[in-house]
Parts: structure tokens; C-alpha cells; sequence
């Protein structure tokens, strides 16, 4: 009964009243005999996101993950206890050395850097969207791989809401990894039926394009699926500015090396200049949808008429994201901007269904040679 009233019921570990206790006692002896000791807070940053994301049962779980890796990485003599919430407290014996307690900091933030993998029957989905050639009778072109993420409780979520998290949490190095693997699969699928490919068009990261392996991680995937980098295409977003420029920069002409053509995403949104598209050798950019949706303003029509001028000069494609009416098909026509993706012509689809659809289509262009 007495181990119920200082223990934590879900960590085990002892609650905030038993540590409160503990640290009131050890101040009062510090003044009385000149003791010494260290006291360790360990808070989670945006550990509120898991639980509005995921939901407070995976929250609990996540708790119990970090507990139990402190408990293996705090020495006996500390006193390990959960404060609330996404807080842990220790306490450290006075006989401790500044050394040693700066080496146990460290192997304590070590231990909780490893990604915690919660099994509650929830998986990743992969889904294509169609992308067409407006001006030559909606020719399908490419297609952009959206990932889907299928939870227990929320549904299907969506990736404005899970990939800033994976971001955060480092997830988002598996989850890239995920999605070029089943992209590479589907497209070794076509050719083993002997059909002609459209190229696929990823999300990449900042924080994938920060990683210095990032690129011969990509070839090294591709060449395992015998893909050649012109089925590929890879989408960035003006969010590559504020990363560490120098990496980015040598990641991305090495993977335009493999003849993987590469697209800024949501142009016209964010803090991207035509130096950038310039030094990163952006082959496509993708106008945002917000453009579109307002072509009843002459501002925002002369915005797109500027970037398709702007891009021909350049060499670039461009495409339109968000296209969801005729009226808007027709304005893109009439200003003869290429290519279209969005809900006019085909929302997002399974990829074991997709095969299905490109079948469907009359008209396909072809790899570039």
C-alpha cells in the first residue's frame, strides 16, 4: 500500500509527490551538513502533437517507452521519478562528480534518441495522383506519390498532419525510405509487364536533404530495383533555404547525376528566389494551388501569367497545382501553361489501383530518352 501511494501507476517510477518529498529533505540536509547534490529536469518538446495526432493511449505508450530507457540509464543511487505530463525528474547522489554527471546527461539524451515504434495496428499507404498535359488532350504525364498514414482512431491522415512530426521525431529518414521503395517497386512493376512507366514524382525533406548518405542512399535503392533516374522525380519545397545550404546543394546535383529531374514545390508560398532555382538546377515548379483558386483577381492571374513567362525564360516546366473546375482548365489553356494536377482530373488514388487508371488512359507520354 505504501508503494502505491509514491509510485506512478503508469511509468512505475516515482510520482511528483515522493520527489518533491525527497528534494525538500535533501535541501534542509544540505543546509545543516554543507551537502551536495544535482537535480535533472527532462522535458519533451511537442509531445502535446503526439497526443492530438495519435491519440492519448499512444501518448501513455510513448511515456512508458522513455521511462523505461531512463530507468536503464540513470544510475541506482539517483532517484528516477515522472513529474507529469511529458517530464521526468532525477535526483543525483552528492558523491557524483561533474564529470560523471555530465557523461550521465549525455547517455541519458542518448538513450532517447532511438525512434519508439508503438505497435497499435496502424500503417503507412501510398496513394498516386495524376498529373496531365493540358494543352495535348489531357495526356496523363506523371503522377506525384502522396503517402497516407491509416490510424486506428483518427483514420486516414493526411501528411500536413503526421509529417511535421516525423520530422521532429527523425521518422521522417523511414518513411522517405517507405515511399521510394514502393514507388520503385511499382514502377519495376510496369516494366516486368512490359508496359512504358510514367515517371514518379516523391516529396523529399529538409531533413532527408540534410542527411550527407542522402544520395547514395537513392542510388543504392534504385539500382536494387534496376530503376533508372529518369522514372523518378524528385519535389522539394522553398523550405530548402533555411537548411544547411552546402549539403543540399551537393545531395541534389549528385542525385541529377543519377537523371533524376528535380521540382520546387509550392512555388509562390514560401522564401525561394530565382537564385535559388537557379543554384539547385530545379528542372520544374510547381505554381500552389492558392494562385488557382483565386484567378478571379487580376493579381493573383497575373501572378501565374508572370511565373510561366518567368519559366520559359528559364527552361523550366511548370505546373499547376489545385486545378479543380473547367473554368480554371480553360484559363491554363488559354495562357498555355502545360500541365495541371488536381481534383479535375483525378483525386489522389491507391496505388495497387493506379495500373488500372494509366490502362484507362488513351494517352501517355512518354519518357524522355
Amino acid at each position: 500500500m505504501k508503494n502505491l501511494a509514491i509510485r506512478d501507476y503508469l511509468t512505475g517510477l516515482y510520482n511528483k509527490k515522493y520527489f518533491v518529498e525527497q528534494l525538500d529533505r535533501l535541501i534542509q540536509a544540505s543546509y545543516r551538513i554543507k551537502s551536495r547534490f544535482a537535480q535533472l529536469f527532462i522535458d519533451f518538446d511537442n509531445f502535446k502533437e503526439i497526443n492530438d495526432t495519435l491519440g492519448h493511449l499512444t501518448g501513455d505508450r510513448v511515456i512508458e517507452e522513455a521511462a523505461r530507457r531512463l530507468k536503464e540509464a540513470v544510475p541506482e543511487n539517483c532517484l528516477l521519478a515522472w513529474y507529469g505530463g511529458d517530464e521526468f525528474a532525477i535526483i543525483v547522489s552528492s558523491t557524483c562528480s561533474k564529470d560523471e554527471l555530465y557523461t550521465m546527461t549525455q547517455r541519458l539524451l542518448q538513450s532517447l534518441k532511438t525512434a519508439c515504434v508503438i505497435d497499435n495496428k496502424e500503417e503507412l499507404s501510398l496513394y498516386l495522383q495524376p498529373i496531365v498535359n493540358i494543352i495535348i488532350e489531357n495526356r496523363l504525364s506523371t503522377a506525384e506519390a502522396l503517402v497516407r498514414w491509416e490510424n486506428e482512431v483518427f483514420g486516414l491522415v493526411p501528411p500536413d498532419k503526421f509529417i511535421p512530426l516525423a520530422e521532429e521525431t527523425g521518422l521522417i529518414h523511414e518513411i522517405g525510405t517507405y515511399v521510394l521503395k514502393e514507388v520503385c517497386r511499382f514502377i519495376q512493376g510496369f516494366r516486368k509487364k512490359e508496359l512504358n512507366p510514367i515517371p514518379i514524382a516523391i516529396n523529399i525533406s529538409l531533413k532527408q536533404l540534410e542527411n550527407r548518405n542522402f544520395a547514395r542512399e537513392v542510388e543504392n535503392i534504385i539500382a536494387s530495383y534496376g530503376i533508372e533516374g529518369k522514372n523518378l522525380e524528385f519535389e522539394i519545397t522553398e523550405s530548402v533555404s533555411t537548411g544547411n545550404m552546402e549539403v543540399i546543394a551537393e545531395n541534389l546535383r549528385k542525385i541529377k547525376g543519377l537523371g533524376i529531374k528535380i521540382a520546387m514545390d509550392d512555388f509562390g508560398t514560401g522564401y525561394s528566389s530565382l537564385a535559388m532555382l537557379l543554384n539547385l538546377e530545379v528542372d520544374k515548379i510547381k505554381i500552389d494551388k492558392i494562385f488557382i483558386n483565386n484567378i478571379e483577381k487580376s493579381r493573383d492571374e497575373k501572378i501565374i501569367r508572370t511565373v510561366i513567362s518567368m519559366a520559359r525564360e528559364l527552361g523550366l516546366t511548370v505546373i499547376v497545382e489545385g486545378v479543380e473546375t473547367e473554368e480554371q482548365v480553360n484559363f491554363l489553356k488559354n495562357i498555355n501553361c502545360e500541365y495541371g494536377q488536381g481534383y479535375f482530373w483525378a483525386k489522389p488514388i491507391p496505388i495497387a489501383d493506379f495500373e488500372k487508371y494509366v490502362q484507362k488512359s488513351i494517352f501517355c507520354d512518354r519518357v524522355e530518352e
